[in-house]
């Protein structure tokens, strides 16, 4: 028997003879856990070296809050004392089942191997850990890991089949990169992955159950932001030696650097200052300031005393934050050197997101907020030389947008230049008449009377232009435009002229169309004739319904109003710009105002970040539909900004037919 066995039989021995009594989770921190990397590595963990640390884990020991959300600055101890310390204390100490979130499951082996099996392996409690199989030391696959005292650790997802994690149930929960799972699992019904991760708590009451969320805050619509907000919002109100008043400094009480001509300029001189008397402090200062802090929930406020006063705010979640003047791992110095070279950084924005994440764990609020470059009075003006409902001699192509609406049904009709060059010949409305017959019969006989309007054609070089495509709107009446569309092509044989196309949204639902799904790929051969998706283009595609008798197209809304903004935006004349035919600039004003109606701004999307998004200002926005339509119905003859290299054909599977067989044909033709 091996001195190890010996020492395991001993221990169990006593285990069984002796139940000692259950620690504080301060206690089982500062008297079990070794450090395992980092410039400690090796002493015993105390609380003294980031005074936060007993801050955080007096409050977690209170028992006042059965859920803990926390953000820091990166390398300050964020993965170590938000997951780590809690995970082990529950899974050890008190032999709990714990389930541990990860936004990915390729995760779990690493999480377990690089932070939580190292940890447990330096405290006394290391015999319990299994010796092979998963959570064995090169052990691999880790899902589940059994400890011999009973405890059980299982690492779960937010993706995957909700049953997998419907049958399985414990009292403790642990969450790493909360914001990356604020997000629906892609097969799953449920919510967000956090939600469905709690879901595995609710077998008892909330007093009972532990929860512990960490994270690098993202933007202040993240979870965790809204987490520690809603929370409790705890600041960390740290004592002046000087002036003896509670203070909480923030990024701008690091002074001092900002003229420095250099890197070693910066470090030597930058400095925190108290935000109340602004004494400058030192770092013995500001250590003695984190030691002598205390914590300050949402709605308490500071005594003349300089004591907390004030009831607790109801929440059951501690919303814990740390910054940079309570990192003591980091100098004045250090993180003045990191804001300087930030400063002189030609990614602006890039730098800035990494000062408020990284080091002072705030969100991140991006510069630009409202993208839209448009206005009333500059698109008016934005006229070429030929007068309304002529053509220019040199188009090559010209495209039709309907949008359909009860009262009235709004057209745009524009022609391309080569190089994209775009140019609104007409637009204007017809009206359904809506109070003499029924509606859906009243919008077939008014896109009736304007289908002899569309077959006169646009006067362009002495001849008369018909479009190569017209796009209407069928998310309002798609029995009557499906009905018109394939009445109206069957007159003109086999010719696909009309197209029933509706318009969704890549970042928000709109009744029940849902949002706009990116088709995979486009079926070839035999697979076409059965498939539903007919043919992809950039951002819409051809989707032919069972009960349809001709294929309807869908249409990234979002991407084609971008594309006309960015078309007006661009240069007039250049390639991929956009004018309006020549007209007084009044006649022009109802048309510019439906196009500035909407406006494009940078949004937070769970689990997206920041993404851009389209948003009305105006009900009247019926020209920027048909617009939009009628710019997509454009690509789909073919206009493109830049040529598209033809693509080599396809070998041949067959021979080669004989010289003059080839020229015969030829002559044939001729």
């Amino acid at each position: 028997m091996t001195k190890q066995m010996e020492a395991g039989l001993l221990n169990d021995l006593l285990d069984a003879v002796v139940t000692p009594p259950l620690r504080l989770m301060r206690e089982y921190a500062e008297q079990e856990i070794v450090i395992p990397t980092g410039d400690y590595k090796g002493l015993k963990f105390k609380c003294s070296r980031q005074p936060f640390a007993g801050l955080l884990f007096d409050a977690i020991d209170s028992g006042i809050w059965p859920r803990v959300f926390l953000t820091g600055p990166t390398q300050s101890g964020k993965t170590l004392i938000g997951s780590c310390i809690p995970v082990s204390y529950h899974l050890l100490e008190l032999k709990e089942t714990c389930v541990f979130g990860i936004p990915d499951g390729n995760m779990a082996t690493d999480k377990w191997q690089d932070d939580l099996l190292p940890v447990i392996e330096k405290t006394r409690y290391a015999h319990f850990l299994p010796t092979k199989g998963p959570g064995s030391r090169g052990g691999s696959n880790v899902i589940k890991v059994t400890f011999g005292n009973g405890g059980v650790l299982r690492f779960m997802t937010g993706g995957g089949d909700d049953k997998q994690k419907a049958g399985y149930t414990a009292s403790v929960l642990a969450i790493t990169e909360t914001d990356g799972m604020d997000k629906s699992g892609e097969t799953s019904k449920e919510a967000d992955r956090i939600t469905q991760l709690e879901g595995r708590l609710m077998s008892k009451g909330i007093l009972s159950l532990r929860e512990y969320a960490e994270c690098t805050v993202t933007v202040k619509k993240g979870r965790t932001w809204r987490e520690i907000t809603e929370g409790t919002d705890s600041k960390i109100m740290c004592l002046c030696p000087y002036c003896e008043t509670r203070i909480c400094p923030e990024r701008e009480h690091l002074v001092g650097f900002e003229n420095a001509e250099n890197e070693y300029e910066a470090f030597e001189m930058a400095h925190w200052e108290c935000p109340s008397c602004s004494h400058t402090l030192s770092e013995k200062d500001r250590y003695e300031a984190n030691v002598n802090a205390v914590l300050m929930h949402r709605g308490q406020h500071i005594d003349e005393h300089g004591d907390v006063v004030g009831e607790l705010p109801k929440t059951f979640t501690l919303g814990f934050r740390w910054s940079a003047f309570n990192n003591m791992f980091l100098t004045a110095g250090d993180v003045g050197l990191i804001v300087w070279k930030a400063k002189r950084d030609p990614d602006q924005e890039n730098a800035e997101k990494k000062l408020c994440q990284f080091v002072f764990a705030v969100p991140h609020e991006p510069t630009i907020e409202d993208l839209t470059a448009l206005d009333v009075d500059t698109l008016k003006r934005r006229q070429d030389v030929f007068p309304r409902g002529v053509i220019p001699p040199d188009a090559e192509h010209l495209a039709i947008g309907i949008d359909i609406g009860k009262k009235r049904c709004h057209w745009t009709a524009i022609a391309w230049r080569p190089d994209a060059i775009g140019y609104v010949v007409d637009y204007g409305y017809f009206l359904p008449r809506h109070k003499e017959m029924d509606e859906d019969l009243a919008i077939i006989a008014a896109l009736w009377e304007f289908e002899e309007r569309v077959m006169m054609g646009w006067p362009h070089g002495g001849e008369m232009m018909t479009p190569g495509s017209v796009w209407i709107d069928a998310g309002y009446k798609p029995n009557a435009i499906y009905r018109f569309c394939k009445d109206a092509n069957d007159r003109l044989g086999k010719v696909q002229l009309y197209r029933p196309s509706i318009g969704f949204s890549t970042t928000k639902q709109v009744g029940k169309m849902g949002k706009y799904v990116f088709p995979k790929k486009e079926p070839k051969g035999k697979a076409r004739k059965k498939a539903t998706i007919r043919h992809i283009g950039d951002n819409y595609h051809l989707v032919k319904a069972a009960k349809r008798a001709i294929p309807g197209i869908h249409v990234n809304a979002d991407h084609w109003k971008t594309q006309v903004h960015d078309d007006l935006s661009t240069p007039a004349g250049e390639p991929g710009s956009l004018q309006l035919f020549a007209a007084q600039r009044h006649e022009h004003d109802t048309f510019s105002r439906h196009l500035t109606a909407e406006v494009q701004k940078q949004k937070y999307i769970a689990g997206e970040g920041d993404v851009i998004v389209w948003e009305r200002i105006s009900q009247a926005n019926h020209f920027l539909d048909s617009t939009y339509l009628a710019r997509a119905a454009g690509h789909f003859v073919g206009v493109r900004v830049l040529a598209e290299p033809k693509p080599k054909p396809p070998p041949a599977d067959y021979p080669k037919r004989p010289a003059e067989k080839k020229k015969r044909w030829k002559i044939g033709r001729e």
